[in-house]
């Protein structure tokens, strides 16, 4: 069984599904997991992931832990490896 990583090109491909997921399900008036900025950070990361890496960064309560799950998330499916770092102070 081929364990090998898929590609960020894939992660993108992911993040930009479960983008149009979301928004598919806030048209039909359902409860999404993310909101219209958390939707569109998503797609941001889809479009520079591949080329740059990222940095999630923004104000308190944006939802940057959602976007870095959903991220998290793409990874994972396409049999990357997540590391994640919590400061002692948490």
């Amino acid at each position: 069984m081929n364990q090998s990583f898929q590609g960020w090109q894939k992660v993108a491909e992911i993040l930009r599904c479960s983008a149009a997921k979301q928004k598919q399900l806030r048209e039909q008036g359902k409860e999404t997991w993310l909101n219209d900025g958390q939707q569109a950070s998503i797609l941001a990361l889809a479009d520079r992931i591949a080329n740059n890496g990222v940095v999630i960064a923004d104000e308190v309560g944006m939802g940057k832990t959602r976007v870095a799950v959903e991220l998290a998330h793409a990874v994972v499916e396409c049999k990357g490896r997540v590391a994640i770092l919590i400061p002692p102070g948490l």
